[in-house]
């Protein structure tokens, strides 16, 4: 609840752009839907090189060094590095336990190669790792964002002629991003003929309810699974179809 009003700001700046606060419909193959708006990147310039720094430091002293917090996360639920390879985590949760990875060094996609930023890691693999690592993390984005809002170039918001809908050719691909909890993967398979495209998505949700199984003796895996699995999609004819998940 600390960082609620940035949360807002942020939003704020989504609605303002693509005309929503959640689930924005703004980006296309090669571009985005439309232009930002005037003033749009004045106002994102002032909340990410004269606000976002401020509040993370604010959240770091409430949070980091009080007494509660280190009593009730340091030595808890500790995943050793073996551990979190062989749960298959990832992201925060993995780079907690010292393993120096994150997909936009180890396979950059997009323009994260232009970007000069830190993998963050730890040592220790508890929880108060786990959120240390997040909240270096939030220090490393908006140095992500400052060099973003300085560089962002002018000109055509995609290149050629609009196209609402892509024939897409034979074929299958795998891809990933850095998602904030993790890797975030889709499979991509096409037959050539038909407009049917199959879309499984791996979530790093999938693996890491998991792994609490190491510290809560008598867990099931399949009910844990079940209260904390998110439900699967699979698109066909550019639609999203929710495929049901086991315990609903």
């Amino acid at each position: 609840m600390y960082a609620i009003e940035e949360r807002e700001l942020i939003l704020d700046l989504f609605e303002w752009a693509a005309g929503s606060r959640m689930m924005c419909n703004y980006f296309r193959f090669g571009g985005v839907a439309f232009d930002l708006p005037e003033g749009w990147i004045e106002r994102c310039r002032g909340i990410v090189n004269d606000r976002i720094d401020k509040k993370i430091d604010e959240l770091d002293r409430y949070l980091s060094e009080n007494e509660i917090v280190m009593d009730r996360t340091k030595g808890v639920g500790v995943l050793t590095r073996e551990q979190a390879i062989n749960y298959s985590t990832a992201g925060p949760v993995l780079r907690a336990s010292n393993v120096h990875y994150d997909i936009r060094r180890a396979a950059p996609y997009g323009i994260y190669d232009r970007f000069d930023f830190a993998v963050i890691t730890r040592e220790n693999g508890d929880l108060y790792d786990r959120y240390y690592v997040r909240l270096l993390e939030m220090r490393e984005s908006a140095r992500i964002l400052k060099q973003a809002v300085r560089d962002i170039p002018g000109g055509p918001i995609i290149p050629g002629k609009k196209s609402y809908q892509i024939k897409v050719p034979a074929g299958e691909a795998y891809s990933r991003v850095e998602n904030p909890k993790g890797e975030l993967g889709y499979y991509v398979y096409a037959d050539g003929i038909s407009d049917g495209v199959s879309l499984p998505c791996t979530q790093p949700e999938l693996h890491q309810p998991d792994c609490p199984r190491c510290d809560v003796p008598g867990t099931h895996r399949g009910r844990r699974r079940r209260h904390s699995g998110q439900p699967r999609y699979r698109a066909r004819r550019g639609r999203s179809v929710r495929t049901s998940m086991k315990g609903e």
